[in-house]
């Protein structure tokens, strides 16, 4: 981490703290406290809890908080979808609405446009017709 942070003119490291004890720790070492020392950025430790092992009872209980996270994120995701989706069709339901009320509004076009005519333009839509 040192070596890349240098290579690649990092400004700063964040690294977690895992909470060992001194006893782990003496054995196992710290890679935040060597980043600490030998960095030559700034380093940020984030603490962490102490003894985080003691939260999860087992793998399979974290694997199952992470699947219910996972579904949770999945139905809000769906309450999402649902609701743009709702935007939408009434969306168009405006739009199939105002056609109906609007005659002169061209169908043909996906953007929805209406004709005016002033006038001018009526008068020369007269003499096409003559003409034609």
């Amino acid at each position: 981490l040192c070596q890349t942070s240098e290579n690649k003119s990092i400004d700063c490291i964040i690294i977690g703290r895992r909470g060992f004890g001194k006893f782990k720790r003496l054995f196992l070492g710290s890679t935040s406290k060597y980043c600490v020392t030998h960095a030559k950025c700034n380093v940020l430790v984030v603490k962490g809890p102490y003894m985080i092992e003691a939260l999860h009872a087992s793998k399979d209980s974290v694997v199952k908080a992470e699947e219910q996270e996972r579904q949770e994120r999945m139905k809000d995701a769906g309450k999402q979808h649902q609701s743009r989706l709702a935007q939408i069709v009434a969306a168009e339901e405006d739009r199939k609405k105002k056609l109906s009320e609007h005659p002169e509004v061209d169908e043909s076009v996906h953007k929805v446009e209406a004709v005016h005519q002033t006038p001018e333009t009526a008068r020369k839509a007269e003499e096409e017709k003559k003409d034609a």
